[in-house]
């Protein structure tokens, strides 16, 4: 079941008007030969395959003295692992994460690391490589520990943590 739009519209009060939206973009839907647009109506006909990479950009509570990595750092050190893992790409979505330290909650810069399966590779072997970025790119940031969310086809995969 899909988000209710119009339910919540409906539900919430800060929303004065409804607006709609109808892409023509010509967009086709990846993996599908000949399609010719993708609707927002009914279920879209491709299911993604694709790895978040959820990384800090302070450095670790054991690392002395505490450094701050930048997004532009993460974006150099991403594409050198891609180049070598032999993934085609990612996006890199810069946030703020919030954490419980020592009870009390924090807020550090991080960012997303997305990288989506556009090349057919089987989901061992992407699931491999992208859990190897992932490691590598919390040793190269000296982070505590990085998660790695997965979605196979579609579908919702367990969450890695690493180190294991």
């Amino acid at each position: 079941m899909g988000f209710d739009l119009a339910g919540y519209v409906a539900s919430t009060k800060q929303v004065t008007r409804r607006l709609s939206f109808i892409p023509n973009t010509g967009a086709a839907p990846l993996g599908l030969e000949g399609a010719e647009t993708a609707g927002l109506e009914g279920e879209l006909p491709v299911r993604p395959t694709l790895a978040t990479i959820f990384l800090g950009l302070v450095t670790g509570a054991d690392v002395t003295p505490r450094r701050r990595y930048t997004v532009r750092q993460v974006v150099a050190v991403t594409e050198r692992l891609l180049l070598e893992i032999g993934l085609a790409g990612a996006s890199v979505i810069a946030q703020t994460g919030i954490l419980k330290e020592r009870g009390k909650f924090v807020h550090e810069p991080s960012v997303q690391i997305v990288i989506l399966e556009i090349e057919g590779l089987p989901w061992l072997t992407f699931r491999t490589k992208a859990l190897e970025v992932g490691e590598s790119l919390r040793i190269k940031f000296k982070q505590d520990e990085v998660y790695v969310a997965l979605v196979n086809d579609g579908q919702s995969e367990p969450t890695w943590k690493l180190p294991e």
